[in-house]
């Protein structure tokens, strides 16, 4: 099959119409295919301590190890190979074996002990520069997450254990790759900060405070920060991660369901402010009874085999942030029956 054949290659047909034509062609092992990478899982400490038993030169294991980091082309339908890579502390680890050459970046830990935002907006300029140039899809960063143990395997990759600073670290880093890549297609904004269940009156203004960081001051500042780079996308999406005591807030639920009530109104409000502007859509999703860490947290008499695995809330995350979420907005959608409950 030549190229001039794809349907779903004619520029003139509307994108929905073109991307209806390319899916209705794929096989379901196909469509399975364009949903997870490639990437084999390798266990490089078992690997690495059975060739230092065995005498075996660790250097030569390591340039041995393949890295591949991508979504595989499907030729037969000119899908092109999707290529990503790791990138909380510069460009690298990405598609290909070896590496691409890029700058290696200091710990963002130290960058962010610096306080200094400009500083930052460097550090960005240059993993959105390098990651353009080395013809890499997905930026795999920055990384966002809270210190809160030392022996954290991946703590050289964030930025404190502080929600503020690593907020607006994160802002600053996140612009300026952006700028690098000119627009933003989308933000799945799934960090949350849960502390304890029981009554107000025993809530601390720390716990409290860092809730409404993590959970609802932190996707506000990320969206507002990143709303030029979504505007200059033709089709662009945010995604609310809520909680089922968003919806229904109960006695013992706090700060958290406070915290997560909020994504509620901005979701609302933001929908709004965006009627203007078809091309930006704002959604929430409320995961519900998933077999997720939290949810082992809050309710330690359930058995994981009674409830679903995170990735069953994958294909309505997928749909929201695809094509097909086109014209919705300000929605709230219960993740595992994928219905609309409000508003």
């Amino acid at each position: 099959m030549r190229e001039t054949t794809y349907a779903w290659k004619d520029v003139s047909l509307p994108s929905r119409e073109r991307a209806e034509k390319l899916v209705a062609a794929m096989t379901l092992e196909q469509k399975i295919a364009q949903l997870h990478g490639a990437m084999e899982t390798i266990d490089i400490y078992s690997v690495a301590a059975q060739t230092a038993e065995s005498g075996g030169d660790l250097e030569q294991l390591a340039a041995q190890i393949q890295i591949e980091r991508h979504v595989p082309a499907i030729e037969e339908l000119g899908i092109p190979r999707f290529r990503i890579t790791n990138g909380p502390v510069g460009v690298g680890m990405g598609d290909g074996t070896p590496s691409p050459p890029a700058t290696s970046l200091p710990m963002t830990i130290g960058l962010a002990a610096g306080f200094d935002l400009e500083l930052a907006r460097r550090y960005g300029d240059i993993i959105g520069s390098e990651t353009a140039t080395l013809g890499q899809h997905v930026l795999e960063g920055p990384g966002v997450c809270l210190h809160r143990t030392t022996i954290a395997g991946r703590n050289f990759e964030y930025f404190s254990e502080d929600p503020y600073l690593s907020g607006v670290m994160g802002v600053a880093v996140a612009q300026a790759i952006q700028a690098q890549l000119k627009r933003l297609d989308g933000i799945l904004h799934s960090a949350s900060r849960f502390t304890h269940l029981g009554p107000l009156e025993h809530e601390h203004l720390d716990d409290w405070s860092q809730m409404l960081r993590v959970n609802l001051i932190a996707p506000f500042a990320l969206t507002r920060a990143c709303t030029p780079l979504l505007s200059a996308a033709p089709d662009a999406s945010v995604v609310l991660t809520a909680e089922t005591h968003a919806l229904a807030p109960a006695a013992f639920w706090g700060g958290y369901s406070v915290s997560k009530s909020g994504l509620l109104a901005l979701n609302s409000i933001q929908a709004q402010e965006w009627e203007s502007n078809p091309s930006l859509r704002i959604n929430v999703l409320v995961p519900g009874k998933v077999n997720s860490p939290l949810r082992a947290q809050t309710h330690p008499g359930e058995t994981n085999a009674s409830r679903p695995a995170p990735e069953a809330l994958m294909p309505l995350y997928l749909y929201l942030l695809g094509p097909d979420s086109r014209g919705v907005s300000g929605s709230v959608f219960d993740g595992l029956t994928r219905k609309q409950v409000a508003p």
